[in-house]
């Protein structure tokens, strides 16, 4: 299990990034009224209180950041301020007690030597899951509070590493959505070496940054901002690192491209795109599938008659049956999300697109059939 709170968030806002550690942080400090008699080996040994000054003077050490890089004036500051340390604080204090459990539950597994039962990260997940997106809404109604008293460059920027910020959770809630599925698999993702179990989370983070980094810049250029050398750059990087584009995702960018998703719009569309697809490679990776494959692609290789390569086939097509209903989900999903405006606009823009296809058939037609002058 990779770290709950390792959401990289390094090309987000510092308010954004404050409030998510801040929301992680505070979870560390233990309820110390228990009314419960739990087992020793539960108890908290050591603990850290985080008190709400200490959280309040860690969100404005953040406003004080974004202040300088956003040139808020007085006024901007003071409402930053204000709404960081009303919301985050809020939002703690109704949500302490599930983090803690969260978090402590993490922490035995991920500095224990032995990998956690399947059935353990499926219950985990299921209760994880829904805090991190009840987390990340929170988030969004600070953004969309702070747009509020924004200029308009101000909002541009904002909305650019809010983009990318989704884009990274999307990537995060999808592994652990996969996980409350029931699909974590402990020979692919539990690595008992501490030292490569930490190459294995920095290479993970790693590529949610360059795809954070990606997002970020490809929004400003689609706002005439931005630098396109850079987010050619960026690309170059992320395809070097996966030479081959995932097909399910250049799906979801065309589907985005056909229907003029909006920035909330396109957001979800990822964030589908990695829950689903998060799903299928957990799938594909693990071992039992990978000795499928192997057993019906040796039938196939040794197939002969006609009934015996059927028997190959539809094997294989057994084996593929998952992941086709799973991209079915994801294409249901993203059905939901174009509005009917939406609809209509792309339905017009394939008509006009087959219209002038015909007419070039045409032209094309009566100059080949042209009498010679």
């Amino acid at each position: 299990m990779p770290p709950v709170a390792d959401m990289e968030i390094k090309v987000m806002n510092k308010p954004i990034q404050a409030a998510l550690v801040t929301l992680i942080l505070t979870a560390l400090t233990p309820v110390f009224a228990q009314n419960d008699e739990r087992k020793r080996d539960k108890e908290p040994l050591f603990s850290v209180p985080v008190t709400q000054t200490t959280i309040e003077n860690f969100l404005t050490r953040a406003v004080e950041d974004m202040a300088r890089r956003y040139e808020l004036d007085d006024e901007q500051f003071e409402l930053a301020d204000e709404i960081l340390k009303k919301r985050v604080v809020g939002f703690i204090r109704g949500n302490r007690v599930q983090m803690q459990k969260l978090i402590q539950e993490f922490t035995e597994v991920q500095t224990g030597f032995e990998p956690p039962e399947v059935d353990f990260v499926t219950e985990w997940a299921t209760r994880a899951l829904p805090l991190m997106e009840k987390a990340r809404d929170e988030l969004g109604e600070i953004v969309g509070d702070m747009r509020d008293f924004m200029t308009d460059d101000q909002r541009l920027q904002l909305d650019a590493e809010w983009s990318a910020f989704n884009v990274g959770f999307g990537m995060l809630s999808g592994k652990v959505d996969n996980w409350a599925n029931g699909g974590y698999d402990p020979e692919v993702e539990f690595v008992g070496n501490f030292d490569q179990r930490r190459q294995q989370e920095r290479a993970e983070r790693r590529q949610r940054i360059l795809a954070m980094k990606q997002a970020e810049e490809e929004f400003l250029i689609q706002h005439g901002l931005g630098d396109s050398q850079s987010s050619r750059d960026t690309a170059k990087i992320a395809a070097a690192r996966t030479p081959d584009r995932d097909p399910w995702t250049l799906e979801v960018e065309a589907f985005a491209k056909r229907y003029e998703l909006t920035l909330e719009q396109r957001t979800q569309a990822f964030r589908l795109l990695h829950k689903y697809r998060t799903r299928r490679d957990s799938y594909l990776i693990k071992s039992s599938t990978k000795q499928k494959l192997s057993a019906a692609a040796a039938a196939m290789a040794e197939a002969k008659t006609d009934d015996e390569k059927a028997a190959a086939f539809e094997r294989v097509a057994a084996i593929d049956k998952p992941v086709e209903n799973i991209h079915q989900m994801l294409s249901d999903a993203l059905d939901k999300l174009p509005t009917r405006a939406q609809r209509a606009k792309a339905g017009k823009r394939d008509l006009d697109k087959k219209s002038a296809a015909k007419s070039d058939e045409r032209a094309t037609e009566i100059a080949n059939n042209k009498p010679p002058e």
